[in-house]
């Protein structure tokens, strides 16, 4: 954006580094603090700057956390015309989730206060409630429910068991259930007791005052898994309230679901290997099949098999037990090799055990090779469970599963070996985007693990490559991508990919992208910035195009030098003056440099000028046309 376009927030709106010791934005990272100051900043200045967004608001979307906090922003930026009080609007909504803020923004005698007995004080904790949670987590149930008590169930108060009941399932899964409630204020006679239900429907471990105590069903002694069943390694990798969970909900089941068909402790397993969430889905899927299942122990181990985990094989007849080839079996040392680095063990594992299912079961006659397996564990354990069922479902129509596979993670920037692609398919990178090592020095992807911004890193470098090699994405976009994490990063290249064909300018579109979204970008690409040539290079006969470094620079031409910089002040010149809305970068720049003769450079200027607004590209004009003089890609343009 041009300078006199950009609103900042007046002084006041500054929030200090201090802003964090008023215990403003607690359990945040700093980049995710820095995200929502940054956003509430820009849309003070730049959306509501005669109703700027006081401290107070700030510190209620801190309360609810980054992602929480910029959806609430986006909703307050598509209403700015009709809002009167940003703010407040804030602050309301962040107390209607249980967010602890100030009352400046309501009249005195809108706030309500839960009666006494309704303040449950520090003491809750050391009851047993709320184990596991955060201290965070704990306060924010605690205040939603006491907020419900007062403004909704003032005659029908929330009572401690109840809470005790949300903090055993934890915070999202307790919100979901007080916006629940809420909604069916009028029709609900006792929400402590719905509360509590929901609760023990779930697996969570409560007292039975809610219910009669003939409605109250145990399991029957063998389903009562004793402390022991966590030493026989079950479970392994779930923290011990995940564990309990699972076991407790299983338990339940089978005392008041399943009393014929009891839940045994093979699928209790098979489902501790699952993790939490997924098993408890399992454990709801089942529920509301109880009619028609007539082994449920027998349908969760499959389940589990089916996504990859390793469980024994008693629930299932012997000869429906495929094994993959020895090929297939990969070793420990796996790890060693670099592959599935920043996974956790477990993650790593139930990746490579679903590849091997996948290839005894499904693909006999065409294995998941290794390089599948580490482009896999490139991307991570969701996405590679996601494409596996992918592939599963395509198995009739697909001849090398394991190719399919390499090539997603190549197009989700992944770094993994081209074995499985033909070396003429195989793209890259035009010389500016070799971005080197000493990238991360610059303060760029900062909060990020190296193998996030590695994976935005190379992505941005394929894009490049393969769908905008004439309109390549330049560092200070990588920058601002870096900024916003990875997830959302890959979700933006996405959208460029898609609208490939209408963007003229990838780099800008991204980089207004992160600005919209509180991201401070910096400069259009830093003149020093270092250009490599691609690999694949191969110079023209009688050494055009492949003058050495020593070379080239006692031509005078080099960085600092009286040429370089007349065609630089040229450029400069040029972007201010006539390419305002697609500026010539640096690299064009250095490639114009390199050419050893200023006159035909600046005749190849004054011709482009002379075009003016009939160019859209023209830092790839003036790249093709060095590329008309010299041939292909110089090997060293500069060694700055």
């Amino acid at each position: 954006m041009p300078p006199q376009q950009v609103q900042y927030a007046p002084p006041a709106q500054h929030y200090p580094q201090e802003f964090h010791a008023k215990g403003m934005g607690k359990g945040l990272s700093e980049q995710e603090s820095t995200t929502i100051h940054k956003r509430a900043t820009w849309l003070t200045g730049n959306v509501f700057q005669d109703r700027p967004i006081n401290e107070e608001a700030i510190q209620a979307m801190m309360s609810l956390g980054c992602a929480r906090a910029l959806e609430l922003f986006k909703e307050i930026e598509a209403k700015k015309d009709d809002l009167r009080n940003p703010s407040g609007y804030l602050i309301k909504a962040a107390r209607n989730e249980g967010a602890a803020v100030g009352h400046q923004q309501m009249p005195p005698q809108q706030v309500q206060y839960a009666p006494p007995a309704q303040h449950y004080p520090q003491e809750f904790h050391a009851k047993g409630m709320g184990k596991g949670l955060s201290e965070q987590e704990s306060t924010t149930i605690h205040k939603r429910a006491t907020w419900l008590t007062s403004n909704v169930f003032p005659d029908r108060p929330i009572n401690e068991e109840a809470i005790q009941a949300m903090m055993a399932l934890g915070c999202a899964r307790a919100l979901e259930l007080f916006k629940e409630i809420e909604a069916k204020n009028d029709d609900l006679r006792n929400p402590s007791g719905y509360l509590i239900k929901a609760a023990r429907n779930e697996g969570a471990a409560v007292g039975h005052q809610q219910m009669p105590p003939e409605q109250v069903q145990y399991a029957p002694p063998a389903q009562h898994y004793p402390q022991e069943f966590h030493a026989k390694g079950m479970g392994k990798g779930l923290s011990e309230q995940e564990s309990t969970t699972i076991h407790k909900r299983a338990t339940w089941l089978t005392g008041n679901v399943f009393q014929d068909r009891p839940i045994n402790e093979e699928a209790i397993q098979a489902m501790m290997s699952l993790g939490c969430a997924r098993a408890l889905e399992l454990f709801k899927e089942i529920e509301a099949k109880k009619d028609d299942l007539r082994n449920p122990s027998g349908y969760l181990i499959k389940a589990a098999l089916n996504e990859g985990v390793a469980v024994s094989h008693q629930q299932m007849p012997p000869q429906q037990v495929q094994y993959a080839p020895p090929a297939q079996h990969y070793p420990q040392e796996f790890h060693a090799k670099g592959m599935g680095k920043g996974l956790s063990e477990q993650e790593s594992t139930t990746i490579h055990k679903r590849a091997t299912w996948l290839t005894g079961n499904v693909f006999q006659d065409r294995p998941i090779n290794e390089e599948a397996i580490q482009a896999m564990m490139a991307l991570g354990c969701a996405r590679a469970l996601e494409l596996f069922k992918e592939i599963e479902a395509k198995k009739d129509d697909l001849r090398n599963p394991s190719g399919y596979l390499i090539k997603a993670a190549r197009n989700e920037g992944a770094a993994v070996g081209h074995q499985q692609m033909p070396p003429q398919q195989v793209q890259y990178a035009p010389p500016a985007q070799h971005y080197p090592q000493e990238f991360h020095a610059k303060g760029m992807g900062k909060g990020l693990s190296e193998q996030e911004s590695t994976t935005i890193h190379k992505r941005a470098t394929w894009l490049t490559g393969n769908v905008f090699p004439d309109r390549p994405i330049n560092e200070e976009a990588i920058q601002a991508m870096m900024s916003l994490g990875c997830a959302r990063a890959l979700e933006l290249f996405k959208e460029i990919e898609a609208k490939k064909d209408d963007l003229r300018n990838p780099s800008g579109y991204l980089i207004k992208a992160a600005q919209n979204e509180g991201v401070a970008a910096g400069v259009q690409m830093p003149a020093h910035a270092p250009v490599y040539a691609p690999p694949p290079f191969q110079g023209r006969g009688n050494g055009i195009g492949s003058a050495p470094a020593a070379q080239f620079q006692s031509m005078g031409k080099g960085k600092g030098s009286p040429d370089h910089d007349k065609i630089h002040r040229k450029v400069t010149w040029m972007n201010k003056n006539v390419f305002t809305e697609a500026p010539i970068d640096a690299e064009a720049i250095e490639v114009l440099a390199g050419l050893g003769s200023v006159e035909r450079v600046f005749a190849m200027l004054d011709d482009l000028q002379t075009k003016g607004a009939e160019v859209k590209n023209p830092s790839g004009y003036l790249k093709a046309s060095a590329k008309r003089e010299w041939g292909p890609w110089p090997r060293v343009i500069s060694d700055a």
